[in-house]
């Protein structure tokens, strides 16, 4: 008996230790993780989007990673600043374009509703964010002038938070 607990505990800590792998790491940001799922998930949401067939060279899953690194970058600041996610109602609308046709895409696609809500929920947030933490700098009086001046604040930004932040690339995720 006495050699019996020690081997079955023996055997119980080998089986524990011999977890699968269930997501491989792409990118880094600071202690945030972009998994490889997330990198595909990114790039097939987006295809949908575009009405587009979904591209997972490794040009596409670079572009996508940079995507997801920025959205990240946005997305910690708005945390830092506790600005609130936009209103249900909101996200609804937007959810409502892609209710009749692109429905019954969402399978071909390889994404499911859900998903599909949390991408557009995330993009209402960020765009609200940017409108809400960039837009008062801009003095202009064109709205054409003015998003431009947004976008190169925002891209100005982007480039600073980067700098700060300690990112890392996994080579094998874009091969």
């Amino acid at each position: 008996m006495r050699l019996v607990l020690p081997l079955l505990f023996s055997v119980a800590l080998a089986g524990a230790s011999q977890a699968e792998i269930i997501d491989r790491i792409a990118v880094t940001v600071d202690d945030q993780v972009i998994t490889n799922g997330e990198l595909l998930q990114e790039i097939r949401l987006t295809a949908f989007l575009n009405g587009q067939p979904p591209d997972f060279s490794p040009a596409a899953r670079r572009a996508a990673a940079e995507q997801l690194v920025e959205q990240h970058l946005i997305l910690r600041d708005m945390e830092l600043t506790r600005f609130s996610s936009p209103p249900a109602a909101d996200v609804d609308r937007m959810l409502q374009q892609y209710s009749d046709t692109r429905q019954r895409e969402l399978a071909r696609y390889g994404i499911s509703e859900r998903d599909l809500r949390a991408r557009l929920e995330r993009q209402a947030a960020v765009l609200r964010y940017i409108d809400f933490r960039f837009k008062p700098e801009v003095q202009a009086s064109q709205p054409e002038t003015i998003a431009q001046r947004v976008d190169e604040i925002v891209e100005r930004w982007l480039k600073e938070a980067r700098q700060r932040a300690r990112i890392r690339y996994r080579e094998a995720a874009f091969r």
